[in-house]
């Protein structure tokens, strides 16, 4: 890592096999093996991820090379004890809803990503669609790529009106630009926007 840059907080959108993994992978790739990589995998179910060693959650403070850890949302100190430990590498937090919504504490999360450059740490974080995220990490992500949305705001129950017209208006922005997928036929569709 570069210290004298800020740690950047990426947001990868868009639904199941739109290809947020394959470009996460491909940035665990671009960091060199002495730099520390840490995959949060929700379930083990994501082969793309098995390639990687397992760690435990008692071992990050001292780990080396690219690892994933399996969540354990049946550890209420999940998140905190990996806010704590983790520090000066990249951290991908795969389906990261996942995390907030399972008994752990959200203020962990939010301090996370809200200390990210004190502890000297890039985060990807991974959703299906905008009205998965919650409203206060756009304050916090630096960069968004965008995949394939296919999803309707109006449907997501747990949303407040004002969540839903926040998310229409971004899903509009973002479909409007759908056309430019055309333009580069056979690859992933990405749109990296700078967002700070």
């Amino acid at each position: 890592m570069n210290e004298h840059r800020s740690q950047f907080c990426t947001l990868l959108l868009g639904g199941q096999r739109s290809g947020k993994t394959f470009y996460a992978d491909g940035k665990v790739n671009e960091y060199p093996a002495a730099k520390k990589v840490l995959i949060v995998d929700p379930d083990g179910q994501e082969k793309t991820w098995a390639k990687y060693p397992i760690i435990s959650l008692d071992k990050i403070a001292g780990m080396k090379g690219h690892k994933r850890i399996i969540f354990d949302s049946e550890n209420p100190d999940f998140m905190k004890t990996l806010k704590d430990n983790f520090k000066n590498g990249l951290l991908i937090l795969d389906d990261a809803k996942t995390y907030i919504r399972a008994g752990n504490s959200f203020k962990d999360f939010e301090t996370l990503i809200i200390r990210r450059r004190a502890s000297n740490i890039d985060i990807f974080l991974m959703y299906h669609g905008f009205s998965r995220i919650p409203l206060f990490v756009l304050t916090y992500a630096t960069h968004c790529v965008l995949f394939r949305v296919d999803e309707d705001p109006d449907a997501a129950k747990d949303l407040s009106r004002y969540e839903r017209d926040q998310w229409k208006k971004r899903i509009t922005g973002v479909n409007a630009l759908q056309s430019e997928k055309t333009r580069f036929p056979r690859k992933l569709y990405q749109l990296v926007k700078h967002i700070s």
